[in-house]
């Protein structure tokens, strides 16, 4: 049997309405992402929230809790999802007209960051993302 991989994990607990989220702490640097940069891991991680996540597992029969499972370098989550970088894109999408060009967007660290927490280039090549599906 094929168990796939969840891009979150979620822990319920119906002792407490207090819910714990954890953005920033995933670890799942896969085979495709770490071709397509030529950062090393190291650095990579460097943008988590390392092992936040392990403080509060140990009790998570007190809260609720959630958890990204892939790094914030790939997808930020706590961004606005219009806050994408048309540039980052080989061809031109109808959802453009709903971007939102933020500072942080022209800082290179939208939804879809393109460069590293120290100011390096992710990708090898500059439009790394070729397809997105039109759903805005």
């Amino acid at each position: 049997m094929k168990i796939e991989k969840c891009a979150f994990e979620y822990k319920h607990s119906k002792f407490s309405p207090l819910l714990i989220m954890l953005p920033h702490s995933g670890r799942d640097y896969n085979d495709i992402f770490n071709k397509q940069s030529h950062l090393s891991l190291s650095k990579l991680r460097k943008s988590e929230d390392i092992y936040l996540d392990l403080l509060f597992k140990k009790n998570t029969n007190n809260y609720n809790y959630i958890k990204a499972n892939f790094p914030r370098i790939l997808v930020d989550v706590n961004r606005s999802p219009f806050e994408l970088d048309i540039k980052m894109w080989k061809k031109k999408y109808s959802f453009t007209s709903h971007i939102e060009n933020t500072s942080k967007v022209y800082a290179g660290i939208g939804v879809f960051p393109k460069v590293s927490f120290s100011g390096e280039k992710l990708y090898k090549i500059s439009y790394c993302l070729a397809r997105q599906e039109e759903g805005f």
